[in-house]
C-alpha cells in the first residue's frame, strides 16, 4: 500500500508539472504574433518561423494530451511524455541559436515599439475624426471601437489583397492579435496545419463560387464557432475575408427561456 500511495504521489506531482508548463502557450503566442510578424517585415530569410509554429503547435497539442491523460494508462502516456520533452526542448534550442540571432541581427533598433507605436498611431490619427454614415444610422471612431470591444465575437478582416487590415481586440479574444500583425499575409497569421485550408477557402471566395464557410471545433478549453465570409461590394467585387470567432460552449447548455433579468 505504502509503494502504491508512494507511486500515485509522483503521479501527481507530475501532472501538477504538466499543469505548470501550461505558460508554454503565451510564449509562443507572443513569438507568433509579436517577434515573427517583425522578422516577416525586416528580413526576407524568415522561412524557420513556420516550421517553428507547426513545432508549437506539436508541443502545445502534446502537452494538453498529457493533462488530460492518466499515467496508468499504460506505455502510450511515458512515449508521448518522451517525444513532449525532445520537441520542446528542441524549439529551447532553436530559440536562442537560430531564430532570435537571425531575428535581432535583422531587426531596426527598437523595430518592436517602432512598429507597435505606429500601428497605434495609425488607428488613432487615421479614424479619430471619421464618421461612418450608413442609411442605418451613423457612428464615430470611439462609438465604433467601443462597439467592436462589446461584440461576443472576435473579429479579423483580410483584404483582396491578403493582408490583415483589422481585428477586434474583446476582453479574452480566443485568438490573440497582435497590431504588429496589421499588414501581415493572411498566409502568415495561421499555424502551418490549419493554413491550406484557409487559403482553399479565401481561393474559392474570389473565384466566386462561395461566400461562406463555417467550423465549429473544441480549442482552448473552449468550444469555438468559426465562420468566414466573403466580403463584396454592391456589384458582387471581392472586398476580403471576414473571419469570426465565438466560445458557444454556454450557449450550446441554454434550454428553455429566459425573459426576466
Amino acid at each position: 500500500i505504502a509503494e502504491v500511495r508512494a507511486a500515485r504521489g509522483g503521479v501527481d506531482s507530475l501532472k501538477k508539472g504538466l499543469r505548470g508548463l501550461s505558460i508554454l502557450r503565451q510564449h509562443y503566442e507572443d513569438l507568433q504574433n509579436e517577434l515573427f510578424p517583425l522578422f516577416e517585415r525586416y528580413s526576407p530569410r524568415h522561412a524557420c518561423v513556420r516550421l517553428m509554429w507547426s513545432i508549437e503547435d506539436d508541443v502545445l497539442g502534446l502537452l494538453d494530451s498529457l493533462i488530460a491523460a492518466d499515467p496508468s494508462e499504460g506505455q502510450d502516456f511515458w512515449n508521448r511524455l518522451g517525444a513532449f520533452y525532445l520537441a520542446a526542448a528542441s524549439l529551447v534550442y532553436r530559440e536562442r541559436w537560430i531564430l532570435f540571432p537571425a531575428a535581432f541581427a535583422a531587426l531596426p533598433d527598437e523595430a518592436r515599439s517602432q512598429a507597435a507605436g505606429a500601428a497605434d498611431a495609425q488607428g488613432a490619427t487615421g479614424a479619430a475624426g471619421a464618421l461612418l454614415r450608413t442609411s442605418t444610422g451613423a457612428l464615430n471612431a470611439s462609438e465604433l471601437k467601443a462597439i467592436f470591444s462589446a461584440l461576443p465575437v472576435d473579429i479579423s478582416f483580410v483584404g483582396a489583397d491578403d493582408r490583415l487590415k483589422f481585428f477586434s481586440d474583446p476582453p479574452g479574444r480566443i485568438f490573440p492579435r497582435s497590431p504588429a500583425s496589421i499588414g501581415r499575409l493572411v498566409r502568415d497569421c495561421h499555424p502551418p496545419k490549419s493554413l491550406d485550408k484557409v487559403m482553399q477557402i479565401i481561393e474559392s471566395f474570389k473565384k466566386g463560387e462561395r461566400n461562406e464557410a463555417e467550423f465549429w471545433l473544441k480549442a482552448r478549453g473552449s468550444f469555438v464557432h468559426i465562420r468566414y465570409a466573403a466580403i463584396r461590394d454592391e456589384k458582387g467585387t471581392y472586398l476580403g475575408t471576414l473571419e469570426t470567432s465565438q466560445d458557444i460552449g454556454r450557449l450550446r447548455t441554454l434550454e428553455g427561456e429566459k425573459r426576466l433579468l
